[in-house]
C-alpha cells in the first residue's frame, strides 16, 4: 500500500511540482507539549532531497533492510540530528512522518521532565549532499523562542536557557 502512495506521489511530482528546486533548506519546530514532560520536534524535509540522501529515486523500491520508509526517515534523522538536554544524550521518538509534497513532515518526541537549562544542538542534515545546505531549528522552550541556523561549516550549537 505504501509503495503505491509512493508511486502516486512521484506521478503528482513529475507533472505537478519541479523537483529541482534552489533552495537546500531543512526546518525543525522544536516546542514543549502541552504537559511539559518532554519536547515535540517536528522536521520539514525536501522529499527529493531525502531520498537522494538515503540513495534513492524516486519511485524506487526501499532496500529490504528497512521494513517501511518511516523506518527509513526515522534512521536517517537519528544519524544526522543529535539532541543533549543539560548534557545529557537524550533518545528521539519517531512519531510518524506525512508527505506533503515538495517536502515530508516528520514528527518526533522526546520524554524529558526536568527543568532544561541548556540544549545541545548538532544538525547535519543534507549537509553532504549540498554546499549551499541551510538547517534552520526554531524552538520555544519554556518561555523562550528563538531561531538557529546551521549549514556546512557551522553543523553544531549550545543553547543557554534564561533560568528564569
Amino acid at each position: 500500500m505504501f509503495l503505491l502512495l509512493i508511486h502516486i506521489i512521484s506521478l503528482y511530482w513529475s507533472i505537478n511540482v519541479p523537483l529541482d528546486h534552489d533552495i537546500h533548506i531543512s526546518v525543525c519546530d522544536i516546542y514543549q507539549n502541552k504537559n511539559d514532560d518532554g519536547l515535540e520536534l517536528t522536521f520539514k524535509i525536501f522529499y527529493d532531497d531525502l531520498l537522494k540522501a538515503v540513495g534513492l529515486e524516486m519511485g524506487e523500491e526501499l532496500p529490504e533492510k528497512y521494513g517501511s520508509a518511516d523506518t527509513l526517515i526515522n534512521q536517517y534523522i537519528e544519524d544526522h540530528f543529535k539532541l543533549k538536554i543539560n548534557g545529557e544524550l537524550v533518545s528521539l521518538k519517531y512519531i510518524e512522518s506525512v508527505s506533503s509534497p515538495p517536502a515530508v513532515w516528520t514528527t518526533m518526541s522526546i520524554n524529558y521532565s526536568e527543568p532544561i537549562r541548556s540544549i545541545y544542538v548538532k544538525n547535519d542534515i543534507l549537509t553532504e549532499l549540498f554546499d549551499d545546505q541551510r538547517n534552520l531549528v526554531n524552538y520555544q522552550i519554556e518561555k523562550e523562542k528563538s531561531s538557529i541556523s546551521f549549514d556546512t561549516k557551522s553543523i553544531d550549537k549550545n543553547i543557554i536557557l534564561d533560568p528564569k
